[in-house]
């Protein structure tokens, strides 16, 4: 299982480095009781992962980060308000959008008990508050979170009757008037990014 932890995080790793910041939490939080009785868990975990990922980062490691310093160095301070409802905001109206928002905040509250629900919430209200106090403000980082948003959703919603099918109608009309409408995600989710300076 470990060869299997460290196989998933370096291709994690690879397809966005930036996975780091959805995985971090959720996967310490699952494996924190064998950190501790497996001392060579975590050694295994890293040894596979850097063999995946690592001859990538050898390479690429130093425009990398010249590139999240120049990101870093074009949004200022990361303690504004807009700075810091940027990513709640975003997941809210463009992510899950609103009804969907207000089914992961009831399945949080009514959840507690159900299979998963601890990695789940780690999962997406851990990574939105690590997306919160980081400076960059890409709306693509939030995409890795919002499946947790549907497995909290799935502890305690039972699918099934007129109610969950308004549901599920309301959501998706939301995400069908989101992608004929391209002002309105603007609007939603106004940016705080002044561009990628990244060259691909």
């Amino acid at each position: 299982r470990s060869i299997q932890l460290g196989a998933v995080l370096g291709v994690g790793l690879m397809t966005k480095q930036t996975f780091v910041l959805a995985a971090a939490l959720p996967v310490a939080w699952a494996v924190r009781e064998r950190l501790t009785s497996r001392p060579g868990m975590l050694a295994t975990v890293a040894a596979v992962a850097t063999a995946i990922a690592g001859p990538w980062l050898a390479v690429n490691l130093g425009p990398q980060l010249v590139y999240a310093g120049a990101s870093v160095a074009g949004h200022g301070s990361s303690a504004g308000l807009d700075h810091l409802v940027f990513y709640p905001r975003s997941v809210l109206w463009v992510g899950l959008g609103p009804v969907l928002t207000a089914g992961a905040v009831w399945a949080c509250v009514r959840g507690r008990n159900a299979p998963g629900f601890a990695v789940a919430a780690i999962w997406l209200l851990g990574g939105l508050l690590v997306l919160m106090v980081i400076p960059k403000k890409y709306p693509r980082l939030m995409a890795p979170l919002l499946p947790a948003a549907v497995l909290l959703m799935a502890g305690v919603w039972r699918p099934g009757g007129r109610v969950w099918a308004g549901i599920a109608s309301a959501a998706a009309a939301w995400t069908v008037w989101l992608s004929v409408d391209s002002v309105a995600i603007h609007r939603r989710s106004p940016g705080v990014d002044p561009g990628c300076p990244q060259e691909w």
